[in-house]
């Protein structure tokens, strides 16, 4: 795997550049990050050991959870959450749909917006393997998580 961004990414770079985003790019344990300012949104993509991931979340909140972007490609798309997506699609989706995107994490629409993602988070998490014996059971998981759980 490569940790050279590819093309498809570096279109993005560029697209976000042109929109007028701030960029940071640093090295933190290993792995490549770019973090960009744009809007109300915080993006983040990132290269560890080869793979790439690219993730979304409001700037301007406390904690800045980051959300995998998969789950804003399922909200618009109808597509399970976690999807199998490549990072140049979902690279080429948020170029598409920037303008959506954008309205999701307006001032007016993020607090609806930030319970989505973590109802797809949840959702995603729900169908792995490990979820009832780990979130369910853990007494110390988030009170999201035990709530959802009942």
């Amino acid at each position: 795997m490569s940790t050279k961004p590819s093309e498809c990414l570096k279109r993005l770079i560029k697209f976000l550049s042109e929109k007028g985003s701030t960029l940071e790019d640093f090295q933190s344990f290993g792995e490549n990050v770019y973090l960009f300012e744009i809007n109300y949104m915080l993006i983040k993509i990132l290269s560890d050991r080869g793979l790439w991931s690219f993730e979304i979340s409001r700037k301007f909140i406390r904690e800045n959870k980051f959300y995998e972007f998969s789950y804003i490609i399922s909200y618009f798309e109808g597509t399970p959450p976690g999807s199998e997506i490549t990072i140049d699609e979902k690279a080429d989706y948020f170029v598409a749909n920037y303008d959506k995107i954008t309205k999701l994490f307006s001032r007016e629409n993020y607090k609806g917006t930030i319970e989505m993602l973590e109802a797809k988070r949840l959702e995603y998490l729900k169908e792995q393997p490990c979820y009832n014996a780990w979130f369910i059971n853990d007494k110390s998981s988030s009170t999201l998580d035990n709530k959802n759980s009942n």
